[in-house]
């Protein structure tokens, strides 16, 4: 009965030290990829090379205006557009209908809105 038991936790501590490198081995592979990202970045910086498509794309959302328009339009819904848009500009996009009253509209538009046509 002793000899299992000692089997056992030799196994136990084996298991152990496993799984205690490979976290290790985690650990440090992390802090070499952040490094490693960090060198990229600056050597980018350095060279001053243009921004890919996609980090371009990326900023260009962040920065558009979102709006949404319901009431006496053939298409309700969420609008994307640059910043400085018009209002006119969405209620295009959305079709107003003709028996829509649009003489009030004339304002610009900031980071979100709700646009209601009666």
């Amino acid at each position: 009965m002793d000899v299992g038991i000692n089997l056992d936790r030799r196994y136990l501590a084996a298991i152990a030290l496993i799984l205690l490198v490979a976290f290790a081995g985690g650990i440090k592979y992390q802090s070499y990829n952040e490094s490693r990202r960090q060198e990229e970045q600056l050597l980018l910086e350095e060279l001053n090379l243009p921004k890919s498509a996609l980090e371009e794309q990326e900023e260009e959302e962040e920065s558009l205006i979102q709006v949404y328009v319901c009431g006496e339009v053939k298409y309700p819904g969420i609008y994307q557009l640059k910043p400085g848009g018009r209002v006119h500009q969405v209620i295009d996009m959305a079709v107003a209908l003709e028996e829509a009253e649009l003489s009030f509209i004339m304002k610009k538009l900031c980071k979100c809105n709700t646009i209601f046509i009666f």
